[in-house]
């Protein structure tokens, strides 16, 4: 009686999925039992255990990556109904990695206590390139009226973003910028460093200069200095991160940075009180941050929890 009950349930699910009853053996291999797309309760105290997991869609991202958000695994022991839980948090989730346009979870077939998961996903656009050009002062009103629309004030240039660049959900992202001020930076974000997926890094450098420098303020108007011939500031910096991510939710991020600036001689014979040292501004930057994360899409969150503590201190 107890296994015809529990068969009974099977079948009900398979009708909710595929809109007509059959029996558990002619079902193709194929056939959705339960899906994301059309989620329904059941009342089964039975515990089912997850067998295999298959991914689709997946052409760029890596199998481990998926995995690793998921909110149930490979020989997992669930109820039937804390399974269905389980596909909305693990779509949630992966939705929220934003890798992924559309994520589907789904029951795809029983063997006795025995089951298989899959997941289909459909991939997000990853490459970004973004080109800009922009005035330097605060506001376009004043480059338009006060510089006599000086193209010398304007920057321009392009910035790069990969969201996926290995396919292990790293970022890399190059900003070239030309005008005004020269720079160069790249930064990458998610370089993994064990199997389990729980400590990353992050690196970034920056390198830039300018043949113009505001060295004081007159009338509440910053006053240039500009040197055709000569770049008046230079500057360098980079940045290094541990990220420590237990489980899904929390994150703890562990940082350093170092920024280097050197100002020609000009600058402190017309503002001897530019700045504390002359010629060079140099300090270091350690800093801690925790990140918790729960809620329902980040991007456009309408339920859940989310909070972030910054610790940071600066060394000249």
């Amino acid at each position: 009686m107890r296994r015809f009950y529990r068969q009974a349930c099977l079948l009900m699910l398979g009708m909710a999925a595929s809109g007509f009853l059959r029996a558990q053996s002619s079902l193709p291999e194929n056939t959705i039992i339960f899906s994301t797309d059309a989620p329904t309760a059941t009342e089964d105290s039975n515990l089912y255990v997850v067998r295999n997991i298959s991914i689709s869609g997946n052409n760029k991202t890596k199998p481990n990556i998926i995995l690793r958000e998921l909110s149930f695994e490979i020989n997992g022991a669930y109820t039937l109904d804390d399974i269905v839980k389980r596909f909305e948090k693990a779509r949630r989730q992966l939705m929220n990695t934003s890798l992924f346009q559309e994520v589907v979870v789904s029951l795809k077939s029983i063997n006795g206590y025995n089951v298989t998961v899959n997941i289909e996903v459909t991939e997000s656009w990853y490459l970004w390139p973004k080109p800009f050009i922009r005035p330097v002062d605060k506001t376009f009103h004043q480059w338009w009226n006060e510089t006599d629309r000086s193209m010398d004030r304007i920057n321009y240039g392009i910035k790069i973003t990969h969201n996926n660049f290995t396919g292990r959900n790293d970022k890399l992202k190059v900003n070239l910028m030309n005008g005004y001020t020269k720079q160069l930076s790249l930064q990458y974000y998610g370089l993994f460093l064990d199997n389990e997926l729980k400590w990353s890094t992050n690196l970034g450098v920056t390198f830039g200069k300018n043949r113009e420098v505001n060295y004081m303020t007159l009338n509440n108007k910053q006053v240039p200095l500009n040197n055709n011939n000569e770049f008046l500031r230079s500057y360098f910096s980079w940045f290094a991160q541990v990220n420590y991510r237990p489980k899904i939710k929390t994150t703890h991020t562990f940082g350093i940075g170092y920024n280097y600036e050197e100002i020609a001689d000009t600058i402190y014979k017309l503002n001897p009180h530019f700045s504390e040292q002359q010629n060079l501004v140099r300090y270091t930057e350690l800093f801690y941050r925790l990140a918790y994360f729960d809620v329902d899409f980040n991007p456009y969150p309408t339920k859940g929890h989310m909070g972030e503590l910054m610790l940071k201190k600066k060394r000249i």
